[in-house]
């Protein structure tokens, strides 16, 4: 391009170029920068000789012909900090040409002064920056970065190889005319190509697209806009080979994001990393991502979301075979490598949905490696954290704070992973769940602590086809819970260990044991009914439980060291047909005051669990 443009210049612009355009380490113009002259490209001779910086104070008035000289002399900086008359049509659309058409490394600083775009592109890797002041209104349209015009080798600074927008206020006004469509979607910024890289920091995002409406107005609709989209604009609900051929970066830093319908969606092979940022008033979810090559979201606030704060979705295609994300030239191994989710140190409160979801419509495989550590989460009117049917690389759920939730505190529903842990987290005075609900998903739970919630602590259940696996609770305080503190139901398979840990002053039993399902124990019998769980409990201390300290029906149990006192309906109560299955390894059996009563009755109390969204069984 830049070739054709250099031959259809006059032979004395072609000398200029080479003899002073190009850089030269022996100029002593460019040896001291405070040395530098601003100067007004509308004097063609200064132009021409000093082509570091300029100062476009009348910008309106440049031909095209100055303009194409700018760009193929590869202007390094272009300051118009100076502006201070009102930008006419034809201003703005010199600017937003120039923008356009920068070359890789410009450097482009704003006057202190709203300037209306209706759409802006940025297609090489270029620093925007802004000046107190400086707000940058897109009206109908979106600002795209695209760097499919160069190949990463054209690029060959490595500090140059992202695009940066920093200190500009950016409002999103789509005016009356404008009406969403599959094909171009109401987003700010878009990043759909490939290898395209962009940093947002120090900015305030703002949509004024979501003004009341009048009842009376007929014409009235809901634009569901994002700040930020980065692959897939408009693509389906499955992974093509198309899709997988994009890999944008988007990172935003200290940045305050605010009454968009949602902060960012990201699809397929994208990476997104956010910092230090404050995102609000969102109508929908405020990160919204499928499929993450990386995901990274730390040290941020998200206030008073409509729907999911965190959304994290694994979708498969096995048609296409490549639902681990492969391509032609990338092989598993690198992406097994490359695949993470990072979530720590954020404020995520008063959500409409989830704080935290991490899902699949079926169990399939996806090689990520997720760690979601150090946030507290309150006010949500569903789960705090919930993860669901997924077959992951590792899990870790590391000293959150999970409180005052309409749902369960963390919620782990089929989930397979190499590593699963769950150490050190706090959940506490959630309204309609428990701390910590488990179904058909193995793994560690290390020292935590489950306090007030209303319906129990720890709640542990059983696939009906038996795929559970090992489960150990350790080092753990379950106290003041509603119902039961532990509860574990209709586990078929796997062994359950609990020890080490001090389950007291619960409203119900401090543990219960039951299988509501037709299993048989006994191995001899019907193999297909067979139950061979089996649950130890080991050095715990169950004291001041409301019911018994332990209760036991039809499951195989082993005690041992387990240190019972005053729960006020007795110790430990066993089921009458389920006394043999009980096994004490040490001599405290006369100390704990053992009862072998009837089965008990299971009660259904439904509507418990938040607005009538589940039937919750309290034993």
């Amino acid at each position: 391009m830049a070739n054709r443009r250099e031959t259809a210049l006059s032979k004395i612009e072609q000398k200029i170029f080479k003899n002073t355009f190009l850089s030269n380490s022996n100029d002593l113009r460019f040896k001291d920068d405070t040395k530098k002259s601003q100067l007004s490209i509308t004097s063609k001779q200064q132009s021409l000789y000093f082509p570091k910086t300029f100062d476009i104070s009348q910008i309106s008035q440049v031909s095209n012909h100055q303009l194409d000289l700018i760009r193929l002399f590869a202007v390094q900086e272009l300051d118009l900090s100076g502006i201070s008359f009102n930008m006419t049509n034809e201003t703005v659309e010199n600017l937003q040409e120039t923008i356009k058409l920068s070359t890789a490394g410009s450097v482009i600083t704003l006057p202190p002064r709203k300037i209306q775009f209706s759409y802006l592109m940025i297609t090489s890797p270029i620093t925007l920056k802004g000046l107190p002041g400086t707000c940058i209104e897109i009206t109908h349209g979106s600002i795209i970065v695209d760097f499919s015009s160069h190949s990463r080798e054209s690029i060959i600074c490595s500090d140059t190889e992202t695009a940066l927008i920093c200190e500009i206020a950016f409002q999103y006004t789509l005016d009356n005319s404008f009406k969403p469509s599959s094909a171009t979607p109401p987003v700010l910024i878009i990043l759909d190509s490939n290898h395209t890289y962009l940093e947002i920091r120090d900015c305030d995002l703002r949509s004024n697209n979501h003004d009341p409406q009048t009842p009376n107005d007929e014409n009235a609709y809901f634009i569901e806009d994002s700040c930020f989209w980065v692959n897939g604009i408009g693509y389906k609900k499955s992974i093509s080979k198309n899709s997988m051929r994009f890999v944008s970066s988007l990172f935003i830093s200290s940045c305050n994001i605010s009454n968009f319908y949602e902060c960012c969606r990201a699809g397929v092979n994208s990476s997104l990393i956010i910092e230090k940022s404050h995102i609000a008033g969102c109508c929908g979810s405020a990160v919204n991502v499928m499929n993450p090559r990386e995901l990274s979201i730390k040290h941020s606030v998200m206030d008073k979301i409509e729907k999911t704060a965190i959304d994290v979705n694994i979708i498969t295609d096995p048609a296409a075979g490549i639902a681990l994300g492969t391509s032609r030239t990338e092989s598993l191994n690198s992406l097994q490598n490359e695949r993470t989710l990072v979530i720590e140190g954020n404020d995520i409160r008063n959500t409409g949905g989830y704080g935290i979801n991490l899902w699949c419509d079926n169990v399939s495989y996806y090689p990520i490696q997720c760690r979601v550590a150090q946030n507290k989460i309150s006010n949500c009117k569903k789960e705090g954290i919930a993860v669901r049917h997924l077959n992951i690389s590792s899990l870790l759920i590391d000293s959150n704070e999970s409180s005052e939730n309409e749902g369960t505190g963390y919620w782990l529903q089929k989930v397979n992973a190499n590593k699963l842990r769950v150490y050190n987290n706090r959940s506490y005075d959630n309204y309609s769940g428990y701390g910590l609900y488990i179904y058909d998903t193995g793994g560690v739970i290390k020292n935590n602590e489950f306090i007030h919630n209303t319906l129990g602590g720890i709640m542990v259940v059983g696939a009906s086809k038996g795929t559970n696996t090992n489960l150990y609770i350790k080092n753990s305080l379950i106290q003041c819970n509603g119902e039961n503190g532990i509860t574990i139901m209709d586990y078929s398979r796997g062994s359950i260990h609990i020890s080490h840990c001090n389950i007291s002053e619960n409203s119900h039993d401090g543990i219960y044991l039951i299988q509501t399902r037709d299993f048989y124990i006994d191995k001899h019998k019907n193999k297909q009914n067979t139950s061979n769980a089996h649950v130890k409990i080991r050095s715990c201390e169950l004291n001041n439980n409301t019911a018994y300290g332990l209760n036991i029906v039809k499951f195989r149990c082993t005690l041992e060291k387990i240190h019972l006192s005053e729960n006020q309906q007795g110790n430990i109560m066993i089921a009458e047909d389920t006394k043999q299955y009980v096994e004490f390894l040490d001599d405290n059996k006369v100390d704990v005051n053992v009862q072998v009563g009837q089965n008990c009755v299971i009660k259904e109390k439904p509507g418990l669990c938040g607005r009538n969204r589940h039937k919750c069984y309290i034993f």
